[in-house]
């Protein structure tokens, strides 16, 4: 996001509060098709991208801002445990797309997930949830060093600074966005010792590179439910949901059939 009001620049990595910053700042987060694009926000018909959760690197070759307007903005980010933001991809990603497939096809861009995570020429396309956090920090090859760098397990405070940093006032508000069904606790309920080893192997640079580490919380009996496979720990409606719409297919291959 782009704000020349205020001389801001807000890069933002999915799951990682990005909606509620840009609807803070006047963006209508409903509409990915109009006129956000000139503040980086919706699908991008000509370059193919949704360009609230392109890098910096791909704004700039994209000729969306200038180098200066990059140099001189303030600028901030926010970034999230990777154990804990690729849980919450995976439950974002299914229940939009209404798909009931494993976290492991997920990561690794497979089964019912292919045709979304693999295709960039479709506003369907969802593969920028998959972009590892460290991308975000280089430009030209070298480190961005931000203004202000938030960790979401941080946000209050972090947001407190950003207040102070850009004189936004007390009557600035950030209203939490786009949030979905809150599955667990603690990210490590969803994870058994196979699931938090698939994100290591995709997202462990991330965690070096900001310093997370996983912690597990689970206790007795959310140590037994986490060997389930992933697909059961998709919420109730979205099964339900899921099944509706296979029900309908069957009977449209039926008619097909028929007729």
């Amino acid at each position: 996001m782009i704000c020349h009001k205020r001389k801001v620049i807000f890069i933002h990595i999915s799951k990682c509060a990005g909606s509620t910053i840009e609807k803070a700042f006047g963006i209508d987060v409903g509409n990915t098709r109009g006129d956000c694009l000139k503040n980086f926000y919706g699908w991008d018909k000509r370059d193919k991208i949704y360009l609230q959760h392109a890098t910096p690197q791909e704004l700039i070759d994209l000729n969306k801002m200038t180098q200066e307007q990059w140099e001189k903005y303030y600028k901030f980010i926010i970034i999230r445990n990777p154990w804990s933001r690729a849980v919450s991809d995976y439950l974002w990603v299914v229940k939009g797309r209404t798909i009931v497939d494993s976290f492991s096809n997920f990561l690794k861009r497979k089964g019912q997930f292919f045709e979304i995570l693999n295709d960039p020429n479709q506003p369907a396309y969802r593969g920028d949830h998959l972009k590892k956090q460290k991308e975000y920090f280089l430009l030209n090859g070298e480190k961005i060093n931000y203004d202000l760098v938030i960790r979401l397990e941080n946000i209050e405070q972090g947001l407190d600074v950003l207040k102070m940093d850009l004189n936004l006032g007390s009557d600035f508000k950030f209203n939490k966005t786009n949030i979905g069904q809150k599955k667990y606790k603690h990210y490590s309920f969803f994870y058994n010792k196979k699931r938090k080893k698939l994100v290591d192997q995709f997202f462990g640079e991330d965690a070096i590179f900001f310093g997370y580490e996983f912690e597990d919380r689970k206790k007795n009996l959310e140590k037994i439910y986490v060997q389930l496979p992933s697909i059961f720990h998709l919420p109730k409606k979205h099964w339900l949901k899921f099944i509706k719409k296979e029900i309908k297919k069957m009977k449209i291959y039926r008619f097909v059939e028929e007729n």
